[in-house]
């Protein structure tokens, strides 16, 4: 649990050095995950593992379209080997602290489209393994660590892209596939090695939306002012047009 205290401090620190207008949210979803490979230089097919996904962005505003996203957010990973005879199944819980870049298409406070990419640190906290070969069925706690009798290693880095659709002021929708760069197989090599691949779909909503969204209520009623003072102005030169016209009139 260290590891995530010093995610969260990580990232407290981040969003206090930011000088820019700092947005924050919620997401959840569900995660599609696998881990593929190679045993002894043959590449290996894993079945890929359901589970859930949550956590939370900071948004940072740089630009009117382009924005920086820390965040942390938790994945329940995992894949499953068949063999002859029966099956492996390792299901784990990942933390990870993602650092990425926005590109929000169309105008501020409009609905928009997004694209972003960046780099993750993951960290494999725990999990379970199951092993299935009837009629023995058996499971135990994950081994994490990289000694040859360890299941998965702890640490992951890897890189992240995703979509984004806005519907509604704040709420959104995100696609986002992730690729892992490092071997998590224990003792692993270029011919036996596991990565993660990993896709997921979730919803969230950012407060204030965007970084204009606060200022988005004094904006309107400025627009308003500006058009009833307008309409006053307009309706002061026809009163004084018509004077004229009558005090110019013959008598």
């Amino acid at each position: 649990m260290r590891f995530i205290y010093f995610l969260l401090a990580g990232l407290i620190f981040i969003s206090s050095g930011a000088v820019a207008q700092i947005g924050y949210g919620p997401e959840v979803g569900f995660n599609l995950s696998n881990y593929t490979g190679k045993v002894k230089g043959k590449n290996i097919s894993n079945s890929p593992k359901y589970g859930g996904m949550f956590g939370g962005d900071l948004e940072i505003e740089m630009t009117d379209h382009f924005f920086f996203l820390p965040g942390l957010f938790y994945y329940r990973n995992g894949y499953a080997t068949n063999y002859e005879g029966g099956t492996k199944t390792l299901g784990f819980n990942t933390f990870e602290l993602p650092v990425n870049i926005e590109y929000k298409f169309g105008p501020p406070l409009k609905v928009r489209f997004f694209l972003g990419a960046g780099a993750y640190v993951g960290y494999n906290q725990g999990g379970t393994v199951i092993v299935s070969a009837y009629p023995v069925y058996s499971t135990y706690n994950i081994n994490r660590g990289n000694n040859a009798t360890d299941d998965i290693r702890k640490f992951d880095v890897g890189a992240s892209g995703w979509g984004v659709f806005q519907v509604t002021r704040g709420l959104f929708l995100r696609a986002r596939y992730q690729y892992g760069f490092l071997n998590m197989l224990p003792h692993g090599d270029a011919n036996n090695s596991l990565n993660n691949r990993s896709f997921s779909l979730s919803v969230g909503y950012m407060f204030p939306g965007d970084m204009r969204a606060k200022q988005e209520p004094k904006m309107e009623e400025e627009r308003a002012e500006r058009k009833e003072q307008e309409k006053r102005r307009e309706q002061k030169e026809k009163e004084k047009q018509k004077n004229m016209e009558r005090e110019s009139a013959p008598k």
